[in-house]
């Protein structure tokens, strides 16, 4: 039996014929802007969240300013727990943030009575007692609110092999009340 040889002219004919080759090269680059899409979305996600935290952040330090100014050792607690469930329910996040707020960096009123100068992040604070001082560099000490907001989200695709599975955001506030 001889074997069927194919003709040349139909050789050169299906060599130039170019109708698959669209079809082709979408079939190539599809997956590159599919994974594209998905990276734009998340970090898109991640920056949404970080929005919201930072808003959130923001509002409760306002309202520090404005009604932490004559805080007794008492009302530190109620007030803290305030700040932070005004973060949390501004915020409006799926799952809470953490929220840590203190007063001249004590969670309680301990030092309710005293002034402080913060300096460094995180802050660390050195007291000048029941007086304004001076802190160095034409600052003063004062009585500060320090807010700080952590938020630990899961991505919109959970294998995203940049972000991996959690978007992580952290924003601080520190704000002098007096």
């Amino acid at each position: 039996m001889r074997a069927k040889r194919s003709h040349p002219l139909r050789r050169r004919r299906l060599a130039a014929d170019r109708s698959g080759v669209a079809a082709v090269e979408l079939a190539l680059i599809m997956p590159v802007f599919a994974l594209g899409s998905i990276l734009m979305l998340d970090f898109g996600y991640a920056f949404h969240i970080r929005l919201k935290l930072t808003n959130a952040v923001t509002a409760a330090s306002q309202y520090a300013f404005q009604y932490g100014r004559n805080l007794s050792a008492d009302q530190v607690a109620d007030f803290n727990a305030k700040v932070a469930s005004m973060v949390g329910t501004i915020a409006g996040l799926p799952s809470a943030p953490t929220v840590t707020v203190t007063f001249n960096g004590a969670a309680d009123g301990s030092r309710a009575g005293n002034y402080y100068c913060p300096s460094g992040s995180p802050p660390v604070w050195t007291s000048t007692g029941t007086a304004v001082a001076g802190c160095g560099g034409g600052v003063f000490s004062g009585r500060f609110i320090s807010i700080e907001a952590h938020a630990a989200e899961t991505t919109l695709f959970q294998s995203d092999p940049v972000l991996g599975s959690a978007i992580r955001v952290t924003d601080r506030a520190i704000v002098r009340v007096k």
